[in-house]
C-alpha cells in the first residue's frame, strides 16, 4: 500500500489525537463555548402538561413539521384542539406526516393539513402565503421550526443566500413578514385567546455565532474567501434567530401591538435528522487509512464506548422531549406573555443568551440586512 506524505501527516495527527483524547476533557474551554456545552448538558426531560389548556378554534402553522421536533409539536398542538397546518418542503413527506399527526393526536384533535413550503426559495414562500390566505383567517401560533445544520461546504439558496442563514433565518424572517403584512398573524377570539405567538426555534449553538464580525465585514452571507465554516455559519443562523426574536418583540412593543408576542428557545441536543450533514462536516480520512486509524483509536474507544453511549442518551433528548419547550411557548396558560416576549428560553424558563444575543446594534443591523436581502418589511413596525 502506497502512503502519500499527506496520508502520513494525517495518520500522525490521528495518533496524537488518540493519545490526547483522555486529557482534552480536563482542559479549560473559552467562556462562550463552555457556556454552550454546559447549557447543552442540562437536558431536562420534562413533558408539557397543563390539563386546562385548550387550543380549540385556534390555528397553528409549523415549518418543518414532517419530522423531528416539528412533527412532535404538531401532534401535541393538534391533540389540544388546534387546527394545524404543516409547512413542509417535500409533498410526499408532508402528506404522510398529516396522516401520522391525525392518528397520534387522537379523535378529539383539531384538523391537520399540509401546504408546500421551501424556505430556500422566496418564491415558494410567496406561494405558500398566498395559499394560506385562502385557507386560514388568522394565525394564533407561528412556529418557525425548520432548519439545516452544519452544511459541509458553502451552498446557496435559489435566491443566492448562504444556505444556513438563508433557510434558518432569512426564510423565516420573510415568511413571518409576509404573514404579518397579510394580516394573518393575529389572535382568534375563540376560547378567549387574545394574543398570537411567534415561536422561533434557536439553539445554544448561537454562542458560536459571530455576527459582530459579519457586521464589521458587512458579510452576513459569508461570501468572503475563508469566511465560511459549517459550525460558524450554523451558529450565526441560530444567533440570528435569537436577535430576530428580540428585535421583533421590541418593535411590537413600540408599535403598541400587545396582541402579538414572540419567543426564541433552545430545544436541547436532540436525536433528530437535523444531524444529517454531520458526516460531511467532519475531516475526511482516506479509505486506505481507516483500518490504521481504527486500530489507533481502539485503546481509547473501547473503554469509553459504554459510558459515552450512556452519556449520549442521558444528555440528549428524543424528538418528543426536545419539542416540549416550543410546545410550552405555543400553548401554556402559565407563561408571562408580555413579560417574556423577546426572551430566549431553555427547559421552560427564560435563559441567558450570549453577549451577542443581547447586542441591540447587531440586532438592528441584522434587521436592516434582512429587509435589504429579502425585500420585505413589516408594515407598521
Amino acid at each position: 500500500m502506497f502512503v502519500t506524505r499527506r496520508d502520513r501527516n494525517l495518520l500522525t495527527v490521528c495518533l496524537v489525537m488518540s493519545a490526547l483524547f483522555k486529557i482534552i476533557a480536563g482542559l479549560r474551554m473559552p467562556q462562550e463555548p463552555a457556556k454552550f456545552v454546559t447549557a447543552s448538558l442540562r437536558a431536562s426531560k420534562r413533558i408539557f402538561d397543563e390539563p386546562d389548556v385548550s387550543l380549540a378554534g385556534r390555528t397553528s402553522l409549523i415549518t418543518g413539521a414532517n419530522s423531528g421536533l416539528g412533527r412532535e409539536a404538531a401532534i401535541k398542538l393538534c391533540a389540544l384542539g388546534s387546527k394545524v397546518v404543516l409547512l413542509c418542503r417535500n409533498p410526499a413527506l408532508g402528506e404522510a406526516a398529516v396522516k401520522e399527526v391525525k392518528a397520534k393526536a387522537g379523535p378529539n384533535g383539531g384538523s391537520v393539513s399540509f401546504v408546500p413550503l421551501d424556505l430556500a426559495s422566496l418564491a415558494s414562500i410567496d406561494a405558500c402565503v398566498a395559499r394560506l390566505q385562502s385557507e386560514v383567517s388568522n394565525v394564533d401560533v407561528l412556529m418557525n421550526n425548520a432548519g439545516v445544520m452544519a452544511v459541509p461546504t458553502r451552498e446557496q439558496t435559489v435566491d443566492g443566500f448562504e444556505t444556513q442563514i438563508g433557510v434558518n433565518h432569512l426564510g423565516h424572517y420573510y415568511l413571518t413578514a409576509k404573514l404579518w403584512n397579510a394580516g394573518l398573524i393575529a389572535p382568534s377570539p375563540a376560547n378567549g385567546n387574545r394574543v398570537a405567538r411567534v415561536v422561533n426555534v434557536a439553539s445554544t449553538a448561537h454562542f458560536f455565532g459571530e455576527l459582530e464580525t459579519a457586521m464589521m465585514d458587512n458579510d452576513l452571507l459569508l461570501a468572503r474567501p475563508g469566511a465560511y465554516s459549517p459550525w460558524g455559519a450554523y451558529g450565526n443562523s441560530k444567533l440570528a434567530n435569537v436577535l430576530f426574536t428580540r428585535e421583533l418583540a421590541a418593535r411590537l412593543r413600540k408599535a403598541g401591538r400587545d396582541d402579538v408576542v414572540t419567543f426564541s428557545l433552545h430545544p436541547g441536543v436532540c436525536r433528530t435528522d437535523l444531524w444529517r450533514h454531520i458526516a460531511g462536516a467532519l475531516p475526511k480520512v482516506p479509505r486506505s487509512l481507516l483500518p490504521v486509524v481504527g486500530l489507533a483509536a481502539l485503546p481509547v474507544a473501547l473503554p469509553l464506548a459504554v459510558p459515552v453511549a450512556t452519556a449520549a442518551l442521558t444528555f440528549t433528548k428524543s424528538s418528543k422531549e426536545g419539542a416540549q419547550t416550543q410546545i410550552y411557548l405555543a400553548a401554556s396558560n402559565k407563561l408571562d406573555l408580555a413579560g417574556s416576549s423577546g426572551e430566549y428560553h431553555d427547559n421552560f424558563k427564560v435563559a441567558k443568551t450570549s453577549d451577542s444575543g443581547r447586542n441591540p446594534a447587531v440586532a438592528a443591523w441584522l434587521w436592516q440586512q434582512s429587509e435589504a436581502l429579502t425585500g420585505a418589511k413589516f408594515d407598521g413596525l
